[in-house]
């Protein structure tokens, strides 16, 4: 399971765009992580962090696929 994809299953994301509003990212980022052209950044990490209280040893595990 990638990082997206986790979102939406554990944090009720309906979709990519959803994820991005929640987030305060562009549509565009979130696209480019989604098709493997991003990684998401340490700011995109954090981001996920405070927001969702998941930990960043979880976010990066999730960010390469572990």
């Amino acid at each position: 399971m990638d990082l997206l994809d986790y979102l939406i299953k554990h944090h009720g994301f309906k979709n990519d765009r959803a994820i991005a509003i929640g987030l305060g990212i562009s549509t565009a980022t979130i696209s480019k992580i989604r098709n493997k052209k991003l990684i998401p950044t340490a700011e995109i990490i954090l981001k996920v962090h405070e927001t969702f209280g998941t930990e960043v040893k979880k976010i990066r595990q999730l960010c390469v696929g572990e």
